[in-house]
């Protein structure tokens, strides 16, 4: 499965409008399995391989909201400059970045931050902090306490982290040094009575070949996100009445929004690969917005376009049918300047031609101030009702 990394610009965040258009709104806490199933610890099976590879699991905000209900070091989601010193960035995308790059789980990183230097959770682990965020993953820092500098630094740690688990065992580039796994059994590299039943639980041995060392990584993987070893699935989608549900698409950099709760549903468990679930926008109470939101089908590059207008509906409908599929009225809006309503503000990006929309004004705010060289602020576009 190709693997697209994200674009570092300002998250999106809440409702399409136009084609590959967002609307920015406050993200909100991934939901976490529960740690109730876990089943007993085993040395041959420590994580499965779809959950070692669920990379779209959380996304930055949702690891930002995660790492803000814990009490570590990274609560406050402090920033680090990226891997080879690169520009800087919260702990929770530089997270996010490693693990869609490589295809590694943002929940195996976060569980090596903690198994590791205690970053999660642990307000004092005995090291300077500093020496905790600069060998935060234990990469470079082998048991003969020669220390490889070029892994130093926050940024570096996850990237590395990331990508050594992404190459152990199938010769992947930067990874040459270590055999091919051989499958089942394979005890290669294992500490004396290991024979993992996968990959996955191969790798995290190439990493540390101490069983000690992977049973605190599958208590820890425990006490956040459930068992390990289980089937890699996603908490269902749920909301008021009214939610507006917000997908990523990587691939195009866009949004999809539904305020289906079962449309939502589908598309997490049908096309996760292409559209990642980032939480409820927001919620638009249907009792009081009246004015419809028309949606089209991009059938060439599988993006969504969303309008108001009837006017631009019947042209698009009319004109561009080998270009959009109609989908529809998805859910209604008010118009700019409603009684009640929350104003809904509009940028042009200049650089694809899209349109991004944001409710909050500390966003808003935050566009105008920040990328400026990106968006063109064009005032309130529409307003929505919430109950």
């Amino acid at each position: 499965m190709k693997k697209t990394t994200r674009p570092c610009s300002p998250s999106p965040c809440d409702f399409v409008w136009r084609i590959a258009i967002a609307l920015a709104v406050t993200f909100t806490t991934f939901a976490l399995a529960s740690s109730a199933s876990a089943a007993t610890f085993n040395p041959n099976l420590v994580i499965s391989d779809s959950n070692m590879r669920a990379y779209y699991s959380m996304s930055a905000a949702q690891i930002h909201a995660f790492l803000s209900t814990k009490n570590g070091p990274l609560n406050s989601d402090p920033s680090f400059a990226r891997h080879g010193g690169g520009a800087s960035a919260p702990a929770s995308v530089l997270i996010e970045e490693a693990c869609t790059q490589f295809g590694i789980s943002p929940r195996v990183l976060i569980t090596m931050l903690q198994k590791e230097q205690g970053l999660i959770d642990t307000v004092d682990n005995g090291h300077p902090l500093s020496y905790r965020f600069d060998w935060a993953c234990g990469m470079g820092v082998p048991d003969n306490g020669t220390y490889n500098l070029a892994k130093q630094g926050f940024g570096n740690q996850v990237w590395w982290c990331a990508l050594r688990l992404d190459g152990y065992g199938e010769k992947k580039p930067n990874v040459t040094d270590i055999p091919r796994w051989l499958g089942p059994g394979d005890t290669t590299g294992m500490p004396s009575g290991v024979a993992p039943v996968n990959i996955s639980t191969w790798k995290l041995y190439i990493y540390n070949p101490h069983v000690s060392g992977n049973k605190l990584f599958y208590d820890v993987y425990v006490r956040h996100f459930g068992d390990p070893t289980t089937g890699f699935s996603f908490t269902p989608i749920t909301g008021p009445a009214g939610s507006v549900f917000r997908f990523y698409n990587a691939k195009l950099g866009s949004h999809f929004y539904t305020a289906s709760v079962d449309e939502a549903n589908n598309v997490q468990d049908r096309l996760w690969a292409t559209l990642r679930y980032e939480g409820p926008a927001y919620v638009a109470d249907q009792s009081k917005n009246s004015l419809p939101l028309y949606r089209f089908f991009n059938k060439k590059n599988g993006s969504h376009f969303y309008t108001t207008s009837i006017t631009e509906r019947d042209y698009v409908y009319s004109k561009l049918s080998a270009t959009y599929s109609y989908d529809g009225p998805a859910y209604n809006v008010s118009t700019a300047g409603t009684a009640g309503g929350t104003a809904v503000y509009r940028f042009f990006n200049k650089k694809n031609g899209t349109h991004f929309y944001t409710a909050s004004l500390a966003e808003r705010d935050n566009v105008v101030a920040k990328l400026g060289y990106v968006y063109n602020y064009e005032g309130v576009a529409f307003s929505v009702i919430t109950p």
